[in-house]
Parts: C-alpha cells; sequence; structure tokens
C-alpha cells in the first residue's frame, strides 16, 4: 500500500475542545483533504509536530535519492556504510517494511 502523494501541508494550532491540535493536508483540484489531525500534550508542540509530518514525502524521496546516489559512488568506508545503512532503515520504516537494524 502507498501512502497518499505529497506535497503535504500543516494548519494550526486550533483549539477543539480544549485541545491544542494541527492538522495534515493535502489540496487537490482547489480543495484542501484532511489527511491527520495531531494532538498533543502541553509539554509538546502539535504545530512542529505537524510540520514534520506534513515533510515527510519529501523527506522519504530525498532518503531514497540520497540512497540511490551512495549506491552508485564510489567512496568506500565504515560512514558511507553506515549512512546507507540508517537510510535503508528510515526507507523502510516509512514503507511499513521490516527495519533491519543491523548487518552482519
Amino acid at each position: 500500500m502507498r501512502h497518499t502523494p505529497g506535497p503535504w501541508r500543516a494548519a494550526g494550532p486550533h483549539d477543539v475542545n480544549g485541545e491544542p491540535v494541527a492538522y495534515i493536508y493535502q489540496e487537490q483540484e482547489g480543495q484542501s483533504h484532511a489527511l491527520a489531525i495531531v494532538r498533543m500534550d502541553s509539554k509538546t508542540s502539535p504545530e512542529a509536530n505537524a510540520r514534520l509530518i506534513a515533510a515527510a514525502p519529501e523527506l522519504l524521496e530525498v532518503a531514497q535519492n540520497a540512497l540511490a546516489f551512495l549506491s552508485v559512488s564510489s567512496e568506500t568506508g565504515e560512514y558511507k556504510d553506515h549512512l546507507s545503512q540508517r537510510l535503508e532503515q528510515a526507507i523502510a520504516k516509512a514503507e511499513g517494511k521490516e527495519v533491519v537494524t543491523w548487518r552482519e
């Protein structure tokens, strides 16, 4: 199953029954379509969390492009391997796949 394509946007804060919330939405053909509502306690920012969530499609695309670049790069070494592994883990998590936490 694929995610709703981006771009996503964040709006808020809004007060809903005394709770601060922010909305994640997508605009299509001039209409806004809600994707999620972010509710948080007073110690966290619903706006900051909503902005991070709204950036997810672009962040996934950048991670995929970075991993593709690293796979054809002539650079070698522990840092490249570590960075490639972290990108693979983040992409797998975003795509709902099993996340491998170590390599042999």
